[in-house]
């Protein structure tokens, strides 16, 4: 059998109806723009009696009380960590972290003898001698570090 077409089925071509298609956009989670407010701001002093909640994103010393048996620095500020080198001010000196996983730890000589030098992870406390310190947030280059007595 043949096919045959009829006039009919000649007729006038159709444009068939414009469709669109929605453009899609990655799925991924956005990042912190900004960090949450410090208790104290950016006033390194208010950690000198051993209680502060600060920004911080320059790297240097950060006054901790004699009672602290540690002298704290700033090392460095970025991808999601900070790294802090500590010193001992008393004899022995004994280091922890919380999770253990959350922090990297290494011996090294600082001025006066030998130190530690800790990356730590956002969320993860660092407790050096007898004080402690936990990454609150991190946002680029800054972070906001909560200090207290261990």
């Amino acid at each position: 059998m043949t096919a045959c077409s009829s006039p009919q089925d000649q007729a006038t071509p159709t444009t068939a109806p414009a469709t669109t298609t929605a453009s899609s956009t990655s799925a991924q989670s956005p990042s912190p723009t900004a960090l949450p407010a410090a208790a104290d701001g950016t006033d390194l002093a208010t950690c000198a009696d051993g209680t502060c909640e600060v920004q911080v994103s320059a790297p240097g010393p950060i006054g901790l009380p004699q009672t602290a048996e540690a002298a704290l620095s700033l090392a460095s500020v970025g991808n999601a960590s900070v790294t802090m080198a500590f010193a001992p001010t008393a004899t022995n000196f004994s280091t922890d972290c919380d999770p253990l996983d959350a922090c990297s730890n290494r011996l090294t000589l600082v001025e006066g003898g030998q130190g530690n030098v800790a990356t730590v992870r956002v969320g993860a406390k660092m407790t050096f001698n007898k004080v402690s310190v936990v990454v609150v947030a991190v946002v680029g280059t800054s972070a906001v570090l909560r200090i207290s007595p261990a």
